[in-house]
């Protein structure tokens, strides 16, 4: 965030070199005009020096206006920014979302995409825990599947061991395994 507000520092200070060139040029020029009117008419110096003073102020005031201006955009830019990093944050920490959809700003327009973007998000990891959910399922089905075989074959097994079985009953046993 420091590096941000040194980039808009940076607009501040060339938005004052700008306008402190282009102002002190036009004022150079406004008093080369000015000397030319109290050359070529000496009584009219207090008019001209009122001239001055009000192109002075004028360019002052413009100045203000265009910090101001500035200022107000850079603001307004802000505010913007949080707004959606704030969504952005809630959306991570699972808070709920306020969207302001129903406004035609941009912002709204973003916060449409946004929800748009969510659902998609919420539709997936659904789908995801479903295929979760039937893949433990499955294993489960196929474990169960597996142990019963070898329960029965270790029966068979330990019956065969254990018993003293003929020769007929042995074959038996072992055919069935």
């Amino acid at each position: 965030m420091k590096n941000s507000k040194n980039i808009f520092s940076n607009y501040y200070i060339n938005f004052s070199i700008i306008y402190i060139i282009i102002s002190t040029i036009s004022f150079l020029l406004i008093q080369q005009q000015t000397k030319s009117i109290i050359y070529m008419y000496p009584n009219s110096f207090e008019v001209v020096k009122k001239i001055n003073n009000i192109s002075f102020c004028f360019l002052f005031l413009s100045l203000a206006i265009g910090i101001l201006f500035i200022y107000i955009i850079r603001s307004n830019i802000l505010k913007f920014s949080n707004d959606i990093i704030d969504n952005i944050d809630a959306f991570i920490l699972g808070k709920e979302i306020v969207l302001e959809t129903n406004k035609d700003t941009l912002l709204s327009k973003i916060q449409n995409k946004f929800k748009y973007m969510i659902g998609i998000i919420e539709n997936k990891n659904k789908i995801y825990l479903e295929e979760k959910d039937n893949i433990k399922s499955l294993i489960s089905d196929i474990s169960h599947q597996i142990k019963t075989p070898i329960a029965n074959i270790s029966m068979y097994n330990e019956t065969l061991i254990n018993r003293e079985l003929d020769r007929n009953k042995q074959i038996i046993f072992l055919e069935n395994m």
